[in-house]
């Protein structure tokens, strides 16, 4: 919807808006007078959404461009005849309503009645100059027998359907945005005949799905790619394509490229295919892997190596579209693949647990605390809590830190997510297993790569480099645990070795180790999506080492009292009571590792601190072994202690290599 500050409705010239939005009546302001023109230059001012108190309904509002030329099939059974004979659709359907957009469709009458929505569903506030140099040309050639086609959505009801051949038995197959087919050929099929986007969806998924091999968009030489002008980043992404320059910085900043990349400097201008804003704007006024009754069921996505919720985003209406493709499906339409309701699986409880052997402990069982709060959140910050952490200083508390940037960060970390590493705290039916995996050299040659992906959830640290190193430290990513020092400081030094930037992934949680006043702020900052206001970090965009889309929902904050509580019962060093008091606390990968330890069934250990330790180099990515650096701020001969101790009471399996 557009809401509007201003009162006055800008002269349109070609219509005026009538007195209802959708379900609500608003008032209209009466246009202002029109200057007098001259008849050789005609201007009319520009329409802007801020004019506007509501989205705006014009009289031409289902006027849309038709194509008089269009398809006339001969095929007895298509789309277009069964949407005659259906009471419903016969009057929605427009078999003829122009498609593409294209120099044809460029004068001055269309540009100004298209001017009067924004987009997508047209022009309003865009420029009109780079518009029409950007619009490109292209009608495709249409056969008149009967041609299917298979339209494939990235949908979890497609992991494990074993449709793929029937997908590419279509004449044409239209995929989207994250279309990984890699791995998935079995389920989805390997052709490709249309690839639709929108700038944000192609370079998100690049961002989001690169690890899972998706690189780049589909390739072939008769492959068409259908590109929907969502809004003002797709006309700059449109630009920079035909003009062969990369994106301005901008909207699109986390894509610092040339766009002719992604198609791997092969693509025909004849064969980028702009959807028409008018089609859009009829599917708004009036399918494999798609949703469908029953998605609870299953994934978000068929590539998703854990199981996700599906998100109903503001932007989409997944319930609508569910019904009108249910419909469509029913009057015959169109085939919509459902997966019959199946058998319920069997729950997969533990054979044996680490709360079952942290029982049979003595020592043990005196130590764990599974009652104290491993997160902090909005619902646990209080005077009292405030009044005892404020004594104590960080990472164990809040001394010396300003109250109102501690409160502003915990009021947005506001949701039951927050509070919850694994989600739901009602009693688990499956055997959660977790891999921690720190960046030991004992990992080098390991081979321990395909064994960390098997486990259902994986938390890395600080410099974890994967590229190159898949066999041995796996590619699968749950958690990434850091404070902005570590990540930083990795970031700088690891950076030959392949760190270039923490890992990412539409699954990836990242969890803040509040050891300084640092973190919080970049975690608002994080939050709110803006540059850090202060402190050694001012100026930073979070944007760039956690993404564009980073929500409340992707980030975890340690609780200072679970680090409290960790350090005092598990690792009180003796460097607490010497000169280097004020600078011990464990390490991120100790800091972990216990945290799985208090929300996992099971967890393995990977890339820590062995007893033979010295027999390996510092890290697993080292080309030149270096040895292990005891800093003072840690006190890893204590952490080594501990892991052993745990893995031989049975509470954890630590991977030791005989080397």
């Amino acid at each position: 919807m557009l809401e509007s500050r201003a009162e006055g409705l800008p002269p349109t010239g070609a219509g005026s808006p009538t007195k209802k939005t959708k379900g609500v009546t608003t008032e209209t302001a009466a246009p202002r007078a029109t200057p007098s023109r001259s008849p050789v230059a005609q201007t009319t001012p520009r329409l802007r959404a801020a004019n506007f108190k509501a989205e705006p309904k014009w009289d031409f509002e289902e006027q849309y461009s038709l194509d008089v030329g269009g398809l006339q099939t001969t095929c007895p059974d298509s789309v277009k005849v069964r949407a005659s004979k259906s009471l419903w659709l016969r009057h929605l359907f427009l078999p003829n309503l122009t498609l593409f957009l294209d120099s044809r469709h460029f004068n001055q009458s269309e540009w100004e009645r298209l001017e009067h929505f924004a987009p997508p569903f047209g022009f309003m506030e865009l420029n009109h100059s780079r518009e029409c140099g950007a619009s490109a040309s292209g009608r495709g050639r249409w056969s008149t027998r009967c041609v299917s086609c298979a339209v494939v959505g990235n949908g979890g009801i497609l992991n494990d359907s074993h449709v793929g051949q029937e997908i590419d038995g279509h004449d044409y197959v239209f995929r989207l945005s994250g279309a990984v087919t890699k791995g998935y050929e079995q389920d989805v099929g390997t052709r490709t005949s249309f690839y639709g986007f929108t700038a944000f969806s192609l370079t998100q998924s690049l961002y989001l799905l690169g690890s899972q091999g998706f690189q780049h968009v589909p390739l072939g030489k008769d492959i068409r790619y259908l590109h929907f002008l969502e809004g003002t980043r797709d006309y700059e992404w449109l630009e920079a394509l035909l003009l062969n320059r990369t994106v301005k910085e901008g909207s699109l900043f986390w894509f610092r490229h040339r766009p002719q990349v992604v198609f791997r400097e092969a693509l025909r201008l004849d064969r980028y295919l702009l959807l028409h804003p008018d089609l859009l704007r009829y599917m708004k006024n009036s399918a494999y892997g798609f949703i469908t009754e029953g998605h609870e069921r299953f994934s978000d996505h068929y590539y998703d190596r854990s199981w996700k919720k599906t998100v109903f985003y503001i932007n989409h209406d997944f319930a609508l579209e569910r019904t009108l493709w249910k419909r469509l499906h029913d009057e015959g339409i169109i085939r919509l693949y459902q997966r019959p309701v199946e058998p319920k699986q069997k729950s997969r409880p533990c054979r044996y647990s680490l709360a079952q052997a942290i029982q049979q402990d003595p020592h043990f069982r005196a130590l764990f605390n599974f009652s104290q709060p491993v997160l902090l959140a909005a619902g646990l910050f209080s005077q009292e809590l405030w009044d005892s952490l404020s004594q104590r200083r960080a990472p164990y508390g809040w001394q010396g830190f300003p109250r109102q940037d501690i409160a502003s960060t915990l009021s947005l970390l506001n949701s039951s997510d927050s509070a919850q590493l694994l989600g739901s705290r009602e009693p688990r039916r499956d055997c959660i297993r977790c891999a921690v995996v720190g960046n030991g050299g004992i990992l080098n040659g390991s081979r321990q790569g395909p064994n960390i992906d098997a486990h259902d959830y994986v938390f890395r640290l600080n410099g974890a480099v994967i590229k190159g190193f898949e066999k041995d430290v796996g590619t699968k990513t749950s958690f990434y645990g850091f404070t902005v020092n570590t990540m930083k400081n990795s970031l700088i030094a690891y950076r030959t070795a392949g760190f270039t930037s923490v890992p990412r992934g539409q699954d990836l949680r990242y969890i803040f180790i509040p050891s300084d006043l640092r973190d919080y702020v970049m975690l608002r900052s994080a939050i709110l999506g803006v540059r850090v206001p202060s402190g050694i970090d001012k100026g930073d965009r979070p944007q760039t080492y956690f993404g564009p889309e980073a929500s409340a929902s992707k980030f975890k904050l340690l609780h200072p009292a679970f680090i409290s509580y960790l350090t005092e019962r598990f690792l009180k060093s003796k460097r607490i009571i010497s000169k280097f008091k004020d600078l011990y606390m464990p390490s991120t990968g100790a800091l972990m590792l216990l945290t799985a330890l208090h929300t996992c069934d099971q967890v393995s250990a990977y890339g820590f601190i062995t007893s033979n330790y010295w027999k390996f180099s510092d890290h697993y990515f080292d080309r030149v072994k270096q040895p292990l650096v005891f800093y003072a701020n840690h006190d890893l001969s204590l952490e080594a202690a501990l892991w052993w101790d745990l893995h031989k009471a049975g509470i954890l399996q630590l991977y030791q290599h005989r080397a």
